[in-house]
């Protein structure tokens, strides 16, 4: 499974005054649960060179290597959990380092849609 952290982040800067983002909503966390390992897109690369930014030129994405940063998986259900605290130390590395990728702190809701702050 793998997740675009690059993407986002793209996004947040081109779309978002930085200080006007308080905070990232994690939903569908529960969807990893069976995976061992949770690959994170954190760069591109085109023609053996890093990008700077995510590709605007659709013949140029067609073509991009992604560079992914590798995450343990936490291959249990977490469906019922009810406090952030529940979570399993690796679903909480997976949060952390997506908060800190993107440098904004992240919500998440429950799979009951309760929503409950990441730390």
């Amino acid at each position: 499974m793998w997740a675009y952290a690059e993407l986002s982040r793209f996004a947040y800067a081109q779309q978002v005054t930085p200080s006007l983002l308080r905070s990232l909503m994690i939903t569908k966390l529960d969807v990893l649960d069976s995976f061992a390992e949770i690959l994170v897109c954190v760069g591109y690369s085109y023609m053996g060179k890093t990008l700077d930014s995510f590709p605007a030129d659709m013949s140029v994405l067609n073509n991009v290597e992604c560079e992914y940063v590798t995450l343990k998986g936490w291959q249990c259900d977490i469906s019922k959990c009810t406090k952030y605290d529940e979570l399993p130390e690796n679903a909480k590395a997976y949060l952390k380092f997506i908060e800190d990728y993107l440098e904004v702190p992240s919500m998440f809701y429950r799979p009951d849609c309760t929503l409950w702050p990441t730390g």
